[in-house]
């Protein structure tokens, strides 16, 4: 088997891995009802802490695109911002499902 194969499966492993662990821990009780404000007033501190995070690093990942068009080539910032976005998207759902 060629090795290019190789990250695709693995992908696609991983996420049928995370979408089993999500749908398991969903089905799990959700505690008292202090509990679920105690979770509920978390989730809210998470979200707003990333959004605040997320746009420091949208305008650094934007400064870097431009250097990296520029000095180097357009693909290579294109790639850049496709990572970072992708990585930003993994970090999102990360969250919202640690603390939802």
């Amino acid at each position: 088997m060629d090795l290019v194969y190789l990250a695709p499966i693995g992908a696609v492993l991983a996420l049928l891995f995370a979408g089993y662990s999500y749908m398991s821990i969903k089905r799990e009780g959700t505690g008292t009802e202090l509990m679920q404000k105690i979770a509920a007033a978390i989730h809210e501190g998470a979200m707003v802490y990333l959004n605040k995070q997320y746009r420091a690093i949208a305008l650094f990942v934007i400064v870097l695109a431009i250097v990296l068009a520029i000095w180097i080539e357009p693909l290579t910032a294109a790639c850049f911002v496709l990572g970072a976005a992708l990585s930003a998207t993994a970090g999102y759902i990360g969250m919202f499902t640690a603390t939802a």
